[in-house]
């Protein structure tokens, strides 16, 4: 059979009787009734009482051993996660960087509104039309690029669950209102405290 690349190879597995193939070390699994709970003592006094002396060691709830069996697994997904996380804030910062700076840049072409009689919305209108397209394409472009890479990710990485569109809605929101709080300092600042004439004398 043949499979993805990103597919960990696993050994084939057969069940054999102790009968037949002996093996001094065992692991043998203990369950328990719901809600109730095997003492150790009790393990031991089971095992004794088929073979008096046979050893019994190292005895562990499932929920150890599970956690010991994906302890390499839940490494991986936390220094995902950490880069993922950074990733996020940077490219936050970016994007606050790059519209505030684009922003301000039309400092000369705000000042030429105000100074014609344009209010405050007109100034936030005019700056937020092509800053929110912008922002809005990239979005779009990334969640494609996201829903496009799911299945390759699900198959690199086992137990990535399909896409989620409330997590997705999420990051969305949150790019937006990025955006507009780095449109809103500058606009800010322009409105209220930059002198029309001051500027285009600059000019």
């Amino acid at each position: 059979m043949q499979g993805t690349p990103f597919e960990s190879v696993r050994s084939p597995q057969i069940y054999v009787s102790n009968l037949q193939q002996y093996e001094p070390n065992m692991n043998i699994a203990v369950r328990a009734s719901a809600g109730s709970r095997i003492s150790e003592a009790a393990i031991k006094k089971a095992i004794w009482s088929v073979s008096p002396e046979q050893a019994v060691f190292n005895i562990k709830p499932m929920s150890t051993l599970v956690r010991g069996s994906l302890a390499e697994q839940r490494y991986f997904a936390i220094l995902l996660g950490a880069f993922a996380c950074l990733a996020l804030f940077m490219s936050a910062g970016g994007v606050y960087t790059v519209v505030s700076y684009l922003v301000a840049r039309r400092t000369h072409e705000i000042a030429v509104h105000i100074a014609i009689g344009a209010q405050a919305r007109d100034i936030v209108r005019l700056v937020s039309g092509p800053t929110l397209r912008w922002t809005v394409m990239g979005l779009v472009a990334g969640m494609t690029a996201t829903v496009a890479l799911r299945d390759l990710l699900r198959a690199a990485f086992n137990g990535v669950k399909e896409t989620d569109p409330m997590l997705l809605s999420a990051l969305a929101v949150f790019y937006l209102l990025v955006a507009a709080s780095a449109m809103c300092v500058p606009v800010s600042r322009a409105v209220h405290a930059l002198d029309p004439a001051s500027t285009l004398r600059a000019e």
